[in-house]
């Protein structure tokens, strides 16, 4: 008569627990999600044009992102078990994403990075860069843009002082005042929001951040070296356009709406790119 639950007790016993990194994996793909599939919309129809949408326009570095924390939660020490603390956490995480507000994810994932820092074990140094990759991803995706609201103003004069200078120094007649660059009597371009460096910056740095910690989970202080080179490929392809874009109206056309634009794009991507699988590589045979 007892030998049947014994059996189950022991069956239980043996039972592999689940991973640190397994409960954490399960957390990001609840932030992931909401993140992804969080539009609003009045019908399905309209809830596919808005996925679709939200999908495409998200910058490939974005996904990324996310991959390099799967991967770096999955490669976690898997004899690391969770603490009810972990489990706690996770609960409250989870049952916060399904209020309405959009910034809850994002707040969510900064509070998911400072977590994993702040209670990563000495020896897996997973856990670390993972929160790295976290935290760049919500500076990115609402930090950033809020620092930038905040000082849109003193931003944007730093992008028109840098285009006015170049334009000043090299086509006669040209000129810039507060943020406003070209000729007075001609034609001139109107710097804003958009058209600021900050935004390219804060997506170059997330592909640095993410690209280090998938080569190596330690940092180093050269990788300071690299984060500046990023920020500079940056304002220099962002500047140059701004720059073509101020000598006439057709510049501005092609370069603002034609394929000058995608252009800029596509330069800045893999520009951001190269540098950070080089300064990664670099690095780690330096070592």
């Amino acid at each position: 008569m007892c030998w049947f639950p014994r059996v189950l007790s022991a069956s239980a016993a043996s039972a592999p627990a689940m991973s640190r990194g397994e409960l954490f994996t399960w957390l990001a793909c609840v932030l992931a999600t909401n993140q992804l599939f969080a539009v609003p919309s009045a019908s399905a129809t309209a809830f596919i044009d808005a996925f679709v949408t939200g999908f495409a326009t998200r910058s490939i570095f974005y996904y990324l992102g996310w991959f390099a924390v799967f991967r770096l939660l999955y490669e976690g020490d898997p004899q690391t078990r969770p603490t009810r603390t972990d489990v706690a956490f996770v609960l409250l995480i989870t049952m916060l994403n399904f209020l309405p507000a959009t910034s809850v994810s994002w707040v969510s994932t900064t509070a998911f990075g400072l977590f994993l820092f702040a209670t990563r074990p000495r020896a897996d140094h997973k856990f670390q860069a993972a929160a790295a990759v976290l935290l760049a991803l919500a500076f990115n995706g609402f930090w950033g843009p809020l620092v930038f609201d905040f000082f849109a103003f003193p931003l944007l004069r730093a992008d028109a002082a840098f285009v006015g200078g170049l334009l000043y120094l090299t086509q006669p007649g040209m000129s810039w005042a507060q943020t406003i660059v070209g000729t007075p009597e001609g034609h001139s371009v109107l710097i804003y929001g958009p058209c600021s460096s900050f935004h390219n910056v804060s997506l170059g740095l997330l592909c640095w951040v993410t690209i280090t910690r998938l080569a190596r989970t330690d940092w180093m202080v050269k990788d300071v070296l690299i984060a500046f080179a990023v920020c500079a490929i940056v304002v220099v392809l962002n500047g140059t356009r701004l720059y073509l874009m101020a000598l006439g109206p057709d510049y501005f056309t092609y370069w603002h709406d034609g394929f000058g634009q995608h252009l800029f794009n596509w330069a800045t991507a893999f520009g951001v790119l190269f540098a950070s699988l080089w300064g990664a590589a670099y690095f780690e045979r330096a070592k």
